[in-house]
């Protein structure tokens, strides 16, 4: 595999801000934060990295109002990165109230000249800090594509936890990241996990990968430091200590082409056409899930016809597999599909629909059921969320009680598209009749 040695030519200069988390207020760390930076300014650096939640330390509940500082936060950071012409990514809280209520988020931003600061949510959660409690999941990578020295770099950032799921950062690179940035606030107790992870995520993936963590104390718990940037071969350009400051390194981001010409080993996965492997028996499908369970994974579990595949099923069914960490879908029979609406249905057969549906990267596994309701395979799989649609009541959907009796989960997913299979059939037959 050879690079193509132009766009890999640059040498960037990284700055990590190794911050003491005291758990002073927001505004008093930003102007502290403000200061040191200042005096960094004129080392030309393109890149500054702050850890996660650099501002507030882990936030609670009583805390949550910090996040209402977070704009001002940004206000200045951002007149700080058009000054100096330097980018800018740092963890803060963010507050979403565009929905029907109000979301928060463990969030990175990207920040630059020219543009509006760019975001990406925490999408796994840390248990021991309660964070599925206070914040909202993100849904996924989001890259980040800025101008360094007339080089366009992909940058991906990761908070913390992300760090121990290599699909996140594999993804990222995938997409043509070099960078690799993890925000973190990471326990002195376990740094040694820190280091080991940033180099593996680096050279499993052949980038450059740059872990920023704090120093101090915050609710007891005592963060590490250990502020990194790992190379694309695994050795450490740069390694931080435990003291508080601001720590520089450069990347000669050449050394990606040098390193991926030896051997490439940041490609996608060998493709092997298994969606037919994902349709299974009812046995098969109950031993499969009581595996996954035993070894820590939630099974979500929904139902349906899904006769016509269309964009409200897309949207439904990747909704449905966010809430655990496999989703298995039921699919009526032929036979139960007519028992329920009429001699005409289904358009296309049973063997079809799961086909179609088993393509879909959001369901990992179809089976069958000939009955009218899902119920006898709800029994069997146990599943730890059941999801319906939101125009079901709870007391409707058939399982709900066995499912919330073994301390599972019921989920009302609401529709976001105005399509149905019905409207879509009648649109066919009038259309044919013109």
């Amino acid at each position: 595999m050879t690079q193509n040695d132009a766009t890999y030519s640059a040498h960037i200069r990284v700055a990590l801000y190794q911050s003491s988390v005291t758990g002073t207020s927001p505004e008093r760390m930003c102007i502290e934060t403000l200061a040191d930076i200042e005096r960094v300014l004129g080392d030309d650096v393109d890149l500054l990295c702050l850890p996660e939640l650099w501002a507030t330390g882990p936030l609670s509940e009583d805390r949550l109002d910090y996040v209402e500082y977070t704009p001002e936060i940004l206000f200045k950071l951002k007149a700080l990165s058009d000054k100096s012409d330097m980018a800018i990514s740092c963890g803060l809280p963010e507050k979403d109230g565009r929905g029907e209520k109000i979301l928060y988020y463990n969030s990175a931003y990207f920040i630059s000249r020219g543009r509006e600061p760019l975001v990406y949510r925490k999408v796994h959660l840390f248990p021991p800090f309660g964070e599925e409690r206070l914040f909202a999941r993100g849904l996924g990578p989001a890259p980040v594509w800025h101008y360094f020295k007339g080089h366009e770099l992909g940058i991906g950032p990761i908070i913390c936890y992300d760090l121990r799921f290599p699909e996140l950062s594999r993804d990222y690179c995938l997409q043509g990241c070099s960078i690799i940035i993890c925000h973190a606030l990471w326990p002195r107790e376990r740094i040694g996990h820190f280091r080991t992870l940033l180099k593996a995520r680096a050279m499993e993936n052949q980038c450059f990968v740059v872990g920023v963590n704090a120093v101090g104390e915050s609710r007891g718990v005592v963060f590490g430091g250990g502020s990194s940037v790992i190379a694309p071969d695994g050795s450490t350009l740069l390694d931080a200590g435990e003291e508080k400051g601001i720590f520089q390194c450069e990347l000669d981001l050449h050394m990606m082409a040098v390193v991926r010409d030896r051997f490439f080993t940041a490609v996608p996965r060998v493709w092997q056409g298994c969606a037919s492997t994902k349709v299974l028996s009812l046995e098969a499908v109950r031993q499969v899930v009581k595996r996954r369970q035993q070894a820590g994974q939630r099974c979500v579990f929904t139902n349906g016809c899904f006769d016509l595949l269309h964009a409200g099923h897309v949207a439904y069914l990747e909704e449905a597999r966010s809430h655990g960490d496999f989703l298995v879908v039921g699919v009526n029979s032929d036979e139960s599909v007519r028992s329920i609406k009429g001699p005409l249905r289904p358009i296309n057969s049973e063997a079809s629909r799961a086909s179609v549906l088993v393509g879909l990267e959001s369901v990992d596994y179809v089976v069958m059921f000939h009955e009218p309701t899902p119920l006898h395979i709800i029994e069997s799989l146990e599943p730890d969320c059941l999801v319906k649609g939101a125009d079901w009541s709870e007391d409707e959907i058939v399982g709900a009680d066995l499912v919330k009796a073994r301390g599972g989960q019921v989920v009302r997913i609401p529709f976001v598209h105005d399509v149905s299979t019905t409207r879509i059939i009648g649109k066919i037959i009038k259309s044919h009749k013109q």
